[in-house]
């Protein structure tokens, strides 16, 4: 079973030994903004990355081979940008544990459950994840501009605490203008 969906780039991995569920929610989530593919096992998850990188993979946790856990950790391991997320139906508080501290799950449900939570849970995920992206692409543009105003500050003492009630006026403008076009 590898079929994939949807409209936008996001891609994400199912990963479930029982294809019927794989099948259904591939048909439930038709619609969805997000592209859906689906494996039956931790083997095939891993190839599968190899050739097509998800944003986010879903895993059942009990499998024959692999386990969840275990393709989780390895996915986080290999390819770091992706997001995890586990779904089961035999949850105790060690396995969920060892799935948050191992495969760094962000979300985990428990089956049975509805298409519809499987589609909240996904949308979620993602959207913490394109938020993660983005503060990762912005965290090296602040540490150049910590490093340039500590080079004027050195260069000019007192320079930006003179300077910092016209960049107050200036963010609150920028503010203004951003809650305007949106």
């Amino acid at each position: 079973m590898s079929r994939a969906r949807g409209s936008l780039n996001l891609h994400v991995l199912l990963v479930d030994d029982d294809d019927a569920l794989g099948d259904a929610l591939g048909r439930q989530l038709r619609g969805s903004p997000y592209r859906l593919s689906a494996v039956c096992s931790g083997e095939q998850a891993l190839g599968a990355m190899a050739d097509w990188p998800a944003d986010l993979v879903v895993s059942d946790e009990q499998m024959p081979g692999m386990t969840g856990i275990d393709l989780l950790a390895q996915i986080t391991e290999r390819w770091p940008a992706t997001a995890t997320m586990m779904m089961t139906g035999h949850a105790t508080a060690g396995t969920l544990v060892h799935a948050i501290n191992r495969g760094r799950i962000v979300r985990c449900l428990l089956k049975p459950c509805q298409a519809s939570e499987v589609d909240a849970a996904i949308r979620t995920v993602l959207a913490w994840k394109l938020a993660r992206d983005r503060g990762d692409a912005l965290l090296p543009l602040y540490r150049r501009q910590r490093e340039l105003l500590a080079a004027v500050e050195q260069a000019s003492p007192g320079l930006i605490a003179r300077l910092e009630p016209r960049l107050d006026a200036a963010r609150s403008t920028g503010a203004l203008y951003r809650r305007s076009r949106s």
